[in-house]
């Protein structure tokens, strides 16, 4: 699996997408009597300046991610091929013998 790096200001992670759903936990707790809640802070959410030579430092070769060899592409093309041709083999021996294959029991 390849990520690539999400960069916004000096904040570097991996992107992400999300393929779920997702959920929320939820605790609270009742004050005693006379008690002063704390005080909700809210930050203002703020952009950071940065110039081009701050993203500069963080693209994949400076980073450290790795190219792909082309003996490591050719490898990966026959592995491919290799499951195609399975594949393909198992869809015809299904086509020639519909009922699959026998039931044991266990």
């Amino acid at each position: 699996m390849v990520r690539g790096w999400h960069v916004e200001g000096l904040a570097v992670r991996p992107d992400h997408r999300m393929v779920a759903h997702t959920g929320f936990l939820l605790t609270a707790r009742r004050l005693a009597p006379g008690a002063v809640p704390p005080d909700v802070r809210r930050r203002a959410i703020r952009k950071t300046a940065y110039g081009d030579e701050d993203v500069e430092l963080w693209t994949p070769g400076a980073v450290g991610e790795r190219q792909i060899t082309d003996k490591n592409l050719r490898k990966r093309v026959r592995e491919a091929q290799r499951a195609e041709e399975g594949a393909l083999r198992a869809a015809a021996a299904t086509e020639a013998d519909p009922s699959g294959p026998p039931e044991t029991n266990a």
